[in-house]
């Protein structure tokens, strides 16, 4: 996938060749159909890259937005990171501690089954 930096890049680049071949038609006395269509080609690539680009920082504002709301930040990856291992961490000890509690009440029910067995 390609980074924000990467898109503008790209993006960038697009734009100069357009902006490179408009150029060098204006100076054309007669430019040909040939040379006007790859123009308009380039600049619906243009297009193109600027739609994904938008649509890429749309996903990345969301993303900001969900982790906003989970309170972590993404300018502090690494702590945010630790948060998420840490609160990991603590539901999977408190699913073991519910885990061994069922386990008990399973095995008092097992023996009060028995003992039920027993007296009839």
């Amino acid at each position: 996938m390609q980074t924000l930096g990467g898109k503008i890049n790209t993006l960038e680049k697009a734009r100069l060749k357009g902006k490179m071949m408009g150029l060098e038609m204006a100076g054309l006395p007669n430019p040909t159909q040939k040379q006007t269509a790859a123009l308009e080609k380039q600049w619906a690539n243009v297009a193109k890259l600027e739609r994904q680009y938008q649509g890429f920082l749309t996903q990345n504002q969301k993303i900001r937005a969900s982790f906003d709301k989970m309170g972590l930040s993404v300018n502090h990856a690494d702590q945010a990171t630790v948060h998420i291992r840490q609160e990991t961490q603590k539901y999977t000890q408190a699913l073991k501690s519910q885990e061994g509690q069922l386990a008990k009440i399973s095995a008092r029910e097992k023996h009060l089954t028995t003992a039920r067995n027993r007296y009839q």
